[in-house]
């Protein structure tokens, strides 16, 4: 079973998108100068076997061009040798039948509830009963550290939670006299309106003095699954700035002023560690789950389990299944998603990487779900398109690595001089290349923000340490991470873009 521990605040903006300032050799094919289009409809001579594999392997040394950066290329590889083709898609905007599809495939046949307005919300008798029976254990100091880790929040902290739970049981309490019987806000309709009134009252909104066309067009419904509350939400957007079809699911206990119940509920149901027939189990039952939500077609390429950081005063572990878009019978590469759409730049992305995530227990409930940009086929450009060779792409990507230096990695080169100074001696960054992955990988289509291309790419990962050049003394290391550091367009060679600035 394979076990990792998330480092998300390593996530950092290590990916290789720019060659050194004033590179002495450019090999990065314009993105505008024809060659992707002219290149894109000659088709590969020869038609291969889908089932058929290759063998690639890379083993050796080399440096970048100021000497800053030292690379351990050694990958050896199976990799398909199938034909791959270039398509083009574009969003594909969420309807409401698509929301109810998501939280019917998650959720069954439960009831879905409309959210009202999140900052003047109204809880019915029975969910106050739950919530007050449910937080009143917790005002006890004692009772909250056999939850939270007094090691990591300290007592102080621990003592302030169970004061603001104190508080707020007193005002469920007198809520309590004057809460309806009936949910007020009725079953979900499942229809998209302006984000506003989810937070906002409809009197609050007609008074005016709000931009509403800031807000993107959203559904928010609560569900409860085996006792356990849960708020579902999806976002759309179509607008200049960006575009957005997105959905998401967690354990929310509404206005709560704390995660007690995201929190317990975790420890509760993530208290053992999966075994492999579990992990397989949970595998397949989010498989059906992407099948029938009926968005597209997803291949699980990650399934793991993730042990808990500390925060809870017990250990737990969370299965994580991710997974990727399959592009008429390809599935993409997985890549970081994307940290900024609104960004400037001629080439960025307005629109986040396809993906869905899922969080389990071992016992297969659900802790949480994203689903990000969801899209159509639009095209196949070429279903069979002629490609550069592995030997030819592999050149391409160690030119374009030997024209980085040791600041293209995560580290400004104001913090490392620093380094050079605290230390006493050159700190040089040390790549080690263990990773190479051949598939499909979104670029965006010149001249419009709404549509891609899914074409054939080679991406090549590794790990990143900074060292003294002389001791060999490790400074800084990325611990568990493998991350992306160059991709290479397989149609015409040029470098694709990893990241938004």
């Amino acid at each position: 079973m394979k076990k990792r521990i998330c480092c998300l605040a390593l996530a950092v903006s290590i990916f290789l998108c720019s060659c050194a300032s004033n590179p002495e050799k450019e090999i990065v094919t314009s993105k505008n100068d024809g060659s992707f289009d002219a290149n894109v409809v000659q088709s590969a001579t020869e038609n291969s076997n889908p089932d058929e594999t290759q063998v690639v392997s890379y083993n050796e040394t080399f440096t970048s061009t100021d000497g800053s950066v030292k690379f351990t290329l050694s990958v050896d590889e199976d990799i398909p040798f199938s034909a791959v083709p270039v398509v083009k898609v574009a969003p594909h905007y969420l309807s409401g039948d698509d929301v109810q599809r998501v939280g019917q495939a998650l959720f069954g046949n439960a009831v879905f509830y409309e959210q009202g307005p999140i900052l003047g919300e109204i809880f019915t008798k029975d969910e106050i009963q739950r919530k007050l029976s449910f937080i009143t254990p917790y005002i006890n100091i004692e009772k909250m550290k056999e939850l939270y880790n007094a090691e990591v929040w300290g007592e102080e902290s621990i003592a302030m939670k169970a004061e603001e739970l104190k508080l707020f049981v007193e005002y469920l309490t007198e809520e309590y006299e004057t809460a309806p019987v009936e949910n007020p806000y009725g079953l979900c309709q499942w229809e998209f309106k302006n984000g506003a009134y989810y937070f906002y009252s409809e009197e609050e909104i007609a008074s005016g003095g709000m931009n509403l066309s800031s807000y993107n067009e959203e559904i928010y419904s609560r569900v409860q699954l085996n006792g356990i509350p849960y708020l579902l939400t999806a976002s759309r957007r179509n607008q200049d700035d960006f575009k957005l079809n997105n959905i998401y699911v967690w354990i929310d206990s509404g206005s709560m002023p704390s995660t007690l119940e995201l929190d317990a509920f975790t420890a509760q149901l993530c208290s053992s560690e999966p075994t492999q027939d579990q992990l397989m189990s949970v595998k397949q039952k989010a498989e059906q789950m992407l099948s029938s939500m009926n968005l597209g077609d997803w291949y699980v390429d990650e399934c793991f389990v993730e042990a808990s950081p500390g925060q809870l005063a017990s250990e737990t572990y969370m299965i994580h299944i991710n997974a990727v878009p399959v592009i008429n019978g390809v599935p993409a590469i997985r890549r970081p998603q994307f940290s900024n759409i609104t960004s400037s730049e001629v080439y960025a992305s307005n629109y986040y990487l396809t993906d869905a995530n899922f969080q389990f227990s071992a016992n297969g409930d659900i802790i949480s779900f994203q689903m990000y940009s969801t899209i159509d086929v639009k095209e196949i450009v070429n279903d069979n398109v002629a490609t550069l060779n592995m030997d030819e792409m592999m050149e391409i990507a160690k030119t374009h690595l030997t024209l980085s230096d040791r600041s293209n990695y995560g580290n400004t080169e104001e913090q490392l001089a620093s380094w050079d100074s605290f230390y006493g001696e050159t700190v040089i960054c040390e790549i080690n290349i263990c990773k190479l992955d051949y598939g499909m990988t979104r670029v965006k289509v010149p001249n419009t923000d709404n549509s891609y291309y899914y074409i054939p790419s080679l991406i090549l990962s590794g790990t990143i340490n900074y060292c003294g050049e002389q001791s060999g003394t490790v400074y800084q290391s990325y611990p568990g991470g493998i991350y992306p550091l160059v991709a290479i367009n397989a149609v015409d060679g040029s470098i694709i873009q990893l990241k938004n600035e």
